[in-house]
């Protein structure tokens, strides 16, 4: 699954969510898991999906789809945004 946001990255503080085009502190974070996600209170999709994906086991990749070649990048398993791990 992914969520289409604005940031050329999934970018976000500690604390909450924030994305770097609105908040030049924003700091990407290369893996996290559902627990810390609900716990810090960022919320990378909506709740439904997050739930789903929580409860059945299964990662999450939050990216950029505007950004040339991002989803055939997530496809192949490169690297790229955020994965969101049970």
């Amino acid at each position: 699954m992914s969520r289409r946001h604005s940031s050329p990255t999934s970018c976000f503080t500690l604390s909450t969510r924030r994305f770097p085009r609105t908040d030049p502190a924003a700091v990407k974070l290369d893996r996290i898991t559902y627990a810390e996600a609900l716990q810090r209170g960022i919320r990378v999709a909506d709740a439904t999906a997050f739930a789903l994906c929580m409860e059945n086991h299964m990662p999450m990749i939050v990216f950029a789809m505007e950004g040339e070649g991002n989803v055939v990048k997530a496809v192949r398993g490169e690297r790229i945004g955020t994965l969101v791990t049970a």
